[in-house]
């Protein structure tokens, strides 16, 4: 794929194909992608920008797929630490979307998602909170609540709510994120076992320790299975947990698991 992508470019350059077709759109937005996944944001920036031109030229500003292109670049924006720019294609987007689709669209809530992860990287977080609510109402509306997007607009609104400090809303909405995924994904499944894993976090915010020592360690057992031992995610939860130990007055055990979590982060 990448061979042809670069072949439609270079048939481009020499004029065998005409600098505003389809075709070189496709290759630009293809290729804009493969160097995104590759981690080379700012040559992707490039590409992303020169198939907005061409989109806009092709189809017209408001078309589906220019409006694709101009969400792509705005995510991508965000990552490169240009949240000002994002904001502008990412509301462009999302009014085009809502305005050509429909609010119930797929791709139109998908804007509004990520438009209110980046308002709240603004720190604008009660315009946040609203589109986040307004996102997660139009995935019940559309998918139901028990969808898999659903359920994960409502734990990305309560993410924003618990870091606003907004914990008791926080902990009902994971409550419920929690017991849908073991329903729909089942008691193994990745996004459960993270689920697991927030809403233990949000009990000991609330220094309901108790209750949230299970929970934590069977996100511990999950993400030892999915991951294995020396994993980013598998050595935060063991930290997590030893910390949860620590404020349960358990020293010794916490120290142990201390210990762990440092020879897994030396060895990774």
């Amino acid at each position: 794929r990448f061979t042809e992508v670069l072949g439609v470019l270079a048939a481009s350059d020499d004029g065998v194909i005409p600098p505003w077709s389809p075709e070189r759109l496709q290759a630009l937005n293809n290729y804009a992608m493969m160097l995104k996944a590759a981690g080379d944001l700012p040559k992707a920036e490039v590409l992303y920008s020169r198939a907005l031109q061409s989109a806009e030229r092709l189809f017209g500003p408001r078309h589906p797929s220019t409006l694709t292109i101009a969400n792509n670049l705005g995510v991508l924006l965000q990552a490169l630490s240009k949240p000002l720019e994002a904001e502008q294609l990412l509301r462009r987007a999302f009014e085009g979307r809502e305005e050509s689709l429909g609010p119930m669209h797929m791709d139109t809530l998908q804007s509004l998602s990520s438009l209110a992860v980046l308002i709240a990287f603004l720190g604008k977080n009660q315009h946040a909170e609203d589109l986040h609510k307004r996102c997660l109402a139009g995935m019940e509306k559309a998918h139901g609540a028990l969808h898999v997007k659903t359920l994960r607009a409502a734990s990305d609104l309560a993410s924003h709510q618990q870091s606003c400090g907004k914990q008791v809303e926080a902990e009902a909405l994971l409550g419920k994120v929690l017991d849908g995924r073991k329903a729909v994904l089942g008691p193994r499944h990745q996004e459960t076992i993270c689920s697991l894993s927030d809403y233990a976090l949000v009990l000991y915010s609330r220094a309901k320790y108790q209750e949230a020592e299970p929970l934590l360690r069977s996100a511990l057992e999950g993400m030892r299975a999915i991951h294995g031992a020396s994993h980013p995610d598998t050595l935060d939860c063991l930290g997590n947990l030893a910390l949860l130990l620590q404020a349960l007055g358990r020293e010794k055990e916490a120290e142990e698991l201390y210990r762990e979590a440092l020879v897994g982060k030396e060895a990774a």
